[in-house]
Order: C-alpha cells, then structure tokens, then sequence
C-alpha cells in the first residue's frame, strides 16, 4: 500500500483501523522538537486577498486583521479565564505544556511575528519551483496591514 499523508485525520484513524498510522510514533514529541530547534511555528492559514480589491478599499485588509485579532484575544481570553472551557478533562495541563512548547500567542498573525516562517516558505517556494522569484515580503502584504 502506498504511504498518504493526512491534513485532517482520516476516518479510518479516528475508527483504529490498523492499518494507518502516524508518520512519527510520539508525533507531539516531533513538532515540538521541531518548533525548537528551527524557531519556526508552522502556518496553517492565510487570507489572501486580490491586489485590486486591496487598491480599491484600502481599509479591507487592515479591517479584516483587526477583526482576526480581535477574535483571537477574545478566544484565548474565554479559554484563559477557565481551563475547563475547552472540555477536555485535562486542559489545564494541556494548555501549560502549549505554553511551554509554543509561548503564550503561538498563532501570532501578521508579517512581523512570522516574518521568518514566511522567508523560508517563500524560499522553499522558489527552490521547488513553485515560484519564478523570491518575492520581498513587503510585496506580499497590504501596507496598511503589515505593522498590525
């Protein structure tokens, strides 16, 4: 059978199924040890936006990031004031050990705090191909979003 990778765990997992499994027995172990020793925390979203929209109404992407932020610190504001919000028996746990492996704001959003995960995407990007060019991050963000 030919190996598949998963961004979501597949059904047959969540079932048992025997046969699938995780690439890495302690798969936890790994990211952490990977966040670690590269500094990076990986990307799992982006919004993306047309430059023509951005040129049009120039408040759209700075608005949007506010909005995003704003979510984000009510959601860890609601988990933070009671560890029992997530309903997971052991979260308090769960949310020191994220701490410790990931720093208080692991899903930091806009360019500063992420700047290095997104030069080397962009330059694995380019050495694979997928890109013409490396692009300069300033290229890839809206102005009036990048200092949020």
């Amino acid at each position: 059978m030919k190996p598949k990778l998963h961004p979501v765990l597949p059904e047959s997992f969540l079932r048992g199924d025997q046969g699938i499994r995780r690439l890495f027995p302690d798969a936890r172990k790994e990211m952490q040890s990977y966040v670690r020793a590269s500094g990076i925390f990986p990307i799992t979203h982006t919004v993306v936006m047309r430059q023509s929209l951005a040129e049009r109404e120039p408040w759209a992407a700075a608005g949007m990031t506010r909005l995003f932020r704003e979510a984000q610190d009510r959601w860890e504001t609601f988990v933070n004031a009671d560890p029992k919000h997530p309903m997971f028996p052991d979260a308090v746990f769960f949310l020191e050990e994220q701490r410790a492996a990931y720093g208080a704001h692991p899903w930091a959003q806009g360019l500063a705090p992420n700047r290095k995960v997104i030069e080397t995407f962009v330059r694995y990007a380019h050495e694979q191909g997928y890109i013409p060019r490396r692009p300069g991050l300033e290229e890839l963000f809206v102005k009036d979003a990048m200092s949020m």
